[in-house]
């Protein structure tokens, strides 16, 4: 979804009030524990990478062609499951539109739309009381647990984050809205990497929003050239968060998580549906416990990143929480 533009007028207010809610406006004005201590989970940490409206076969045309290199990296060192579907099981109770609401809820809380409530971008109906964001599980784990979140489409947080309760995360940024013919990721590269540098995160969760921007403004997939060409620019933004990650002091020391994911396909200048180009996704865990280099063919749906992203940095998953699959790893 395209990131709905606020006012100069309204700006400031909006990401001051933000701050104010999520307990923090940016990475300067609280400061983290030092990079050289092992954190809140002893050296474990994660690192989430959205890319909203990634179609598979786009993803698999750019790293055959050498054209993402810090991609084809993250590849290389983890697993790609490149039998993940958006959109739910189609013959089941979890089935739910792929678009954007419904997509990144399931990734955060571990289930579909018929708990999460959401089956759209409004957002009504939904249940982040009873099915939260799992930062709400690392911050139960351990009340000194450090949690970024960045985000171009500002509803991931402002919906779904905070939705979930107020003070969860010690950094909640919106991204500034691009200026014309800017790339709308920029900021969101600057304030993870600034996190990830200056603070020691514990979970960062990013929301890059160009893939989608460009599907709907040309259309999707890897025979559209400007939307392939975006893919190049964007991982040039993950090469600068993986080199903040491997130049942290203690880097060495750290068992890095890094999983990239999506929310949906898109067909068309559109999505939604349930066709193979909306529902055709990928995601790609690379840390300790997924096997280098694999691609693993076997279907699986957006609801294992949450339990995933929990057990490696060792949170025990309670019965009571009910979510719809068990980790990957």
């Amino acid at each position: 979804m395209i990131p709905k533009l606020i006012s100069n007028a309204l700006r400031g207010a909006f990401f001051l009030t933000l701050g104010m809610i999520a307990g923090v406006a940016n990475a300067d004005e609280k400061s983290s524990k030092s990079q050289s201590e092992g954190g809140a989970f002893n050296g474990r940490r994660v690192l989430i990478l959205g890319l909203d409206g990634l179609r598979r076969d786009s993803l698999e045309l750019a790293l055959k062609n050498g054209d993402v290199p810090n991609m084809a990296k993250i590849a290389a060192n983890g697993t790609r499951y490149w039998g993940m579907e958006a959109g739910g099981d189609l013959k089941g109770p979890t089935k739910q539109p792929t678009v954007s609401g419904p997509g990144w809820s399931t990734i955060v809380t571990g289930v579909f739309a018929n708990k999460h409530g959401v089956t759209d971008n409004s957002f009504k109906n939904a249940h982040y009381d009873k099915y939260p964001h799992f930062f709400k599980y690392a911050r139960e784990a351990n009340p000194k647990t450090y949690l970024v979140s960045v985000c171009t489409w500002h509803p991931v947080n402002t919906k779904i984050l905070l939705g979930t309760g107020d003070n969860l995360a010690d950094i909640c940024h919106c991204s500034r809205p691009a200026q014309k013919g800017e790339d709308p990721d920029i900021d969101t590269r600057d304030k993870t990497v600034e996190a990830l540098t200056k603070q020691n995160p514990d979970a960062v969760f990013v929301h890059f929003n160009n893939p989608d921007t460009t599907g709907h403004a040309y259309g999707y997939g890897p025979h559209i050239p400007e939307y392939m060409e975006c893919l190049k620019t964007l991982d040039k933004h993950i090469g600068d968060m993986l080199t903040a990650v491997e130049k942290r002091p203690n880097y060495a020391k750290e068992s890095w998580l890094i999983v990239l994911t999506t929310d949906h396909g898109g067909k068309g200048k559109g999505h939604g549906g349930q066709s193979p180009e909306e529902r055709d996704i990928v995601t790609i865990f690379s840390g300790e416990g997924f096997a280098k280099g694999k691609k693993d063919k076997t279907v699986i749906l957006q609801d294992v990143v949450t339990p995933s992203v929990l057990k490696h940095l060792g949170i025990a998953i309670k019965p009571e929480w009910d979510l719809d699959s068990a980790p990957l790893n």
